[in-house]
């Protein structure tokens, strides 16, 4: 955020710490060039020294009111106090120019003597250094803003990235488990065949275990994983059967890892049917910069009573998309009379 706002010439001048000098000197060439332009009615050796008093006087009361009136009362929240400061500050320089410089420099200067100060000489004194001050408070207050802000936008990061890794602490255990299930079934019907299963789980488990902890896989490597472990899925139960159909082409999409897994695992549990043939149907579909993931599976005619994990796998997937695609996402679930359909779309 931060980085975004350093981009704008201006905005980094004035917010940027490597540039704390330059504002400084800006700054006092302003008020030298305010104090140098003014004309006197000076002798010439005392004009410079009456230059280099009101040079002192504009420069002090922005100085104190940037490092020790904002800093120790107005961010204190000691509101009160800090107008009271200020009101303080302006009145006593303007009782130091008035009874105290000025009757001084009259005795040098060839001009007459002016005459009592005026309440319009008192509201134009006055406005002149809160002028000066006001602004040294608005640049203080929006550097604290922009400070504030980036704290909370990070901390904002922290939140959502450990939110993001406790669900997926969530989910990958039930789908660990459900796998390791599925190769003791198979250990026991057919050793051979359960010999080759414990192969490809090798390779499931090794995707599971590496490339999920990285932020974005490749969706062919994803896709190839749904594959496998619906192959899986195949050889352990006799009426099942389940197609891919991937018409990405040969991009290199991203995608962060086992977002789709969710949604099929929850397919292959809730498509189980002892007597008819169960299915599960993969879509993958990309239309310009969106990706369009579609979850199609049979429902048997008695359903069990749903269980927690149904429940669980849905609500943490979508609780991710919500983190990693606020409001740039849409999910359509559709709960027919003989399939259930996910419908997912995502920016690519």
């Amino acid at each position: 955020m931060l980085n975004d706002i350093y981009k704008h010439p201006f905005l980094k001048f004035l917010l940027s710490p490597q540039m704390k000098v330059y504002r400084h000197l800006t700054f006092i060439c302003l008020l030298l060039v305010v104090v140098l332009t003014g004309n006197s009615d000076m002798r010439q050796g005392m004009e410079i020294y009456l230059k280099v008093t009101v040079f002192i006087l504009l420069m002090l009361p922005p100085y104190i009111n940037l490092y020790i009136l904002v800093p120790k009362l107005l961010f204190t929240r000691k509101y009160l106090q800090y107008l009271g400061a200020v009101i303080l500050i302006i009145a006593s320089f303007y009782c130091l120019i008035v009874f105290v410089l000025r009757p001084y420099f009259e005795q040098f200067s060839s001009a007459p003597k002016e005459n009592e100060p005026t309440p319009m000489d008192i509201l134009s004194f006055s406005i002149i250094f809160g002028i000066f001050i006001a602004a040294t408070t608005a640049i203080k207050l929006f550097q604290r803003w922009i400070i504030d802000s980036q704290r909370i936008h990070q901390l904002e990061n922290i939140r959502l990235n450990t939110e993001l890794q406790e669900l997926k602490s969530q989910i990958n255990p039930h789908f660990m488990f459900n796998m390791l299930n599925n190769a003791h079934v198979l250990t026991q019907r057919d050793p051979v065949k359960a010999s080759q299963i414990l192969l490809r789980l090798s390779n499931l488990l090794r995707y599971q275990l590496y490339d999920s902890n990285r932020e974005q896989v490749l969706l062919s490597a994803d896709i190839r994983f749904l594959r496998d472990f619906l192959d899986l899925e195949k050889i352990r139960r006799d009426f099942f059967e389940f197609t891919i159909t991937d018409d990405t082409g040969n991009d290199q999409v991203l995608m962060p890892p086992f977002l789709f897994i969710p949604f099929v695992e929850n397919a292959v549990k809730h498509s189980v049917d002892p007597l008819e043939k169960s299915y599960v149907h993969l879509k993958f579909n990309r239309q310009q910069d969106k990706l369009i993931f579609e979850c199609i599976n049979s429902k048997p005619a008695v359903i069990p009573p749903a269980e927690t994990y149904g429940r669980l796998g849905l609500t943490n997937v979508k609780r991710r998309l919500d983190l990693q695609y606020p409001d740039i996402h849409r999910l359509v679930i559709a709960d027919g009379p003989t399939e259930y359909h996910i419908t997912l779309i995502i920016p690519v």
